[in-house]
This record gives C-alpha cells, sequence and structure tokens, in this order.
C-alpha cells in the first residue's frame, strides 16, 4: 500500500499561467486519507489512524483504492468548520456517536494514490481526477456521504466569497508527490487575520489529555476598553508548541494552572 504520506502545497499570492491549473475551492475541513481494502480505515494527515472518530465514513463496498481529500461538515465554509472542530479529537465513543448522527460529516475526495491495487502517484493529475469521479460513483451507491471536490476555471474560481478558506490551484499534469510540499500546488488564501489576546485554555481530550495539553486556546478581542470572547483555536499547533504555550500561560498567568 502507498505510504500515508500526503502530498502539501506552498502557499502563494497569484498564479503566473492559471491555465495551466486546476482550481478548486480550498475547503476548511480536516485534511484525511480513506484506504479501502476488503475494509476501511482512515488516516489524519501525520498517519494516525482516526477511523474510529467519523463512523459515518466507514464504507466496505469492494473498491480497492486510497483516496485523499477533507473531512467537511455542510459545504465546508469556515462556519461549518466550528462544527467539525470539537470531533477532530475526539476519543468518547457515546459523544462520537451522538454528534456524528447530529451533524454528520462528509467526504470531498479531490485525488487518488491507489486505484484498484495499482500506485497511480504517476498519473498525471487530469488521469487521477477520472479516477476520483469513478471512485465516488462506486462509494456513493452505499455512502452519499462522499463527494467530488468541486473546480472551475481559475476566473471563476476567484470569485469565491470569503466564507471559504480560499483556492487551491493544481498543475493540470502534475504528479502525486507524497509527503512534498511543491509549487505544482498553490494554495491562495481568502483568510482574514485578526490579533487576539489569549484568555485561557480548555481541558485536551482523548491523546491531548493522556499527554496533559490543552485542547484549545481561549481566545478574546477588545471593543474599545471591553474585552469580548471571539472563539477557541485547537489546530494547527504541534505538540512540542502546545506545551511551550501551555507552560508560557501558567508562569505568566494570574491565576498558574487554572484552565477555562
Amino acid at each position: 500500500m502507498t505510504e500515508i504520506n500526503p502530498m502539501l502545497a506552498q502557499t502563494a499570492k497569484e498564479v503566473p499561467n492559471p491555465e495551466d491549473y486546476i482550481a478548486e475551492l480550498k475547503y476548511d475541513g480536516a485534511r484525511a486519507i480513506p484506504v479501502f481494502n476488503h475494509g476501511f480505515n482512515l488516516y489524519n494527515r501525520r498517519g494516525i489512524d482516526i477511523t474510529n472518530r467519523f463512523p459515518e465514513l466507514h464504507e466496505n463496498n469492494g473498491l480497492e483504492a486510497v483516496l485523499d481529500g477533507e473531512i467537511i461538515i455542510g459545504e465546508g465554509s469556515k462556519k461549518d468548520f466550528q462544527l467539525l472542530q470539537p470531533r477532530i479529537h475526539l476519543q468518547n465513543e457515546l459523544r462520537i456517536r451522538m454528534l456524528a448522527k447530529r451533524n454528520p460529516v462528509n467526504f470531498v475526495v479531490f485525488d487518488v494514490l491507489e486505484f484498484r491495487g495499482e500506485d497511480v502517484t504517476k498519473e498525471p493529475l487530469e488521469e487521477r481526477k477520472r479516477l476520483v469521479v469513478e471512485s465516488v460513483m462506486q462509494i456513493s451507491r452505499h455512502n452519499p456521504q462522499y463527494k467530488i471536490s468541486a473546480y472551475a476555471d481559475y476566473n471563476e474560481c476567484i470569485k469565491v466569497p470569503d466564507e471559504y478558506e480560499g483556492l487551491m490551484l493544481k498543475r493540470k499534469n502534475s504528479l502525486y508527490q507524497s509527503g512534498r510540499r511543491s509549487r505544482d500546488w498553490l494554495k491562495l488564501k481568502t483568510t482574514k487575520t485578526i490579533d487576539c489576546v489569549i484568555l485561557g485554555y480548555t481541558k485536551g481530550e482523548g491523546r491531548r489529555s493522556q499527554q496533559n495539553m490543552f485542547g484549545a486556546l481561549v481566545l478574546g478581542c477588545y471593543n474599545g476598553n471591553q474585552l469580548n470572547y471571539v472563539g477557541k483555536v485547537g489546530t494547527g499547533l504541534s505538540n512540542a508548541k502546545i506545551q511551550r504555550i501551555k507552560s508560557m500561560l501558567i508562569e505568566s498567568g494570574p491565576h498558574k494552572g487554572e484552565e477555562a
């Protein structure tokens, strides 16, 4: 089986020759690799098995394939991601089943690494896109949670509203370069930044709890002299960075060791 080591994109502000690329929405979700091989396993981008966290994606229909895509809720907008976020590190089976029923996820497929037991990473992207369609058509007969990633020409995609994270531009003839960050895949982010105050952190769940790490940072912003809560963020941080931030918060906080 192809190593679970997804290809990564480089950030760009513009694309010199957009006609050489396929343009796709950049969904606000969680990258994952589903493996269909006389069974089903789901891995996150770091190769950790997360099969049990998303029971609504389980499927065994005879397909032999390794796919690449994004776990999303709804249409995969920034607002939808707030519903997905609590499930990313969740381990409690009862709560997993409850949230899967309340807000089921979809899986948007945008690439194929293996198909019918054959490594297809050396095939050009346009051929792999054909295999995406074939794979999803077979899966969706039994599981409608699987979708095909939508794409259009660049001039249409640059009009994407701000509720999405941005755009992905992928060179039409590019190969799948496992584990590499390549300019064959470019991400154009529409995300706006904001300076926030860290108010505290929430208690970690699952593996983060076992390693004494926080779950998410609690953030606030000033409106004049009033400090208002604006949300939580817990993704995009390495274990080492989480530990370092937690130590800094404990050392500098007025109530040492107190969690939000």
